[in-house]
């Protein structure tokens, strides 16, 4: 059984892949990296301004050169080496009214303060989420689905995050009980 060190976590948002990415971190003591910061230009404060590709591509290689990793997020387009450098892939697919529940209960909480956010939200840019939200699980979803079809012995689809970091901690549990 390999180890694993190098783990990415994709899913609409909603899906439970910051919480998910950040109770496996802590499990095997490896930094998570959101794409979000890597996608997003970081000096706006909004969701409109995307980061210069060769910016993103760089900042992606220097995550991917180091010997641990956890990434997430929805983005897929320009991740194949991350796919493919990947020990573990997880897709994450609850159903779209638990998805919608958790963007506005997380809209909610960033506008009053409880949830720390950089960027400026607004109701107009929630509908908008949402509306893509269902988009991304209806349309996209089967085109990662294909997309990662080679890849298929290192993936496994949860329909909630908490039975991802069940898995790894499983799998974990088994590696150190066979000295590894």
């Amino acid at each position: 059984m390999k180890t694993i060190r190098k783990i990415h976590i994709i899913g609409g948002a909603g899906s439970g892949k910051t919480y998910a990415a950040g109770r496996i971190a802590e499990m095997l003591g490896i930094r998570a990296n959101d794409l979000d910061n890597i996608f997003w230009d970081n000096t706006d404060e909004s969701y409109k301004l995307k980061a210069i590709p060769e910016l993103r591509d760089k900042r992606l290689k220097e995550i991917l050169l180091t010997e641990s990793w956890i990434i997430e997020g929805v983005y897929f387009k320009w991740l194949s080496e991350s796919f493919q450098k990947a020990d573990l892939i997880i897709l994450l697919m609850p159903n779209n009214t638990i998805c919608t529940f958790r963007i506005i209960s997380r809209f909610i909480k960033r506008k009053i303060g409880l949830i720390p956010s950089k960027k400026k939200e607004t109701i107009k840019g929630l509908i908008e989420l949402i509306q893509w939200n269902h988009r991304y699980n209806k349309e996209d979803i089967p085109y990662i689905l294909r997309l990662l079809k080679p890849y298929k012995d290192k993936m496994r689809i949860f329909s909630n995050a908490d039975e991802a970091v069940d898995y790894v901690n499983k799998r974990l549990s088994k590696l150190r009980s066979a000295g590894l």
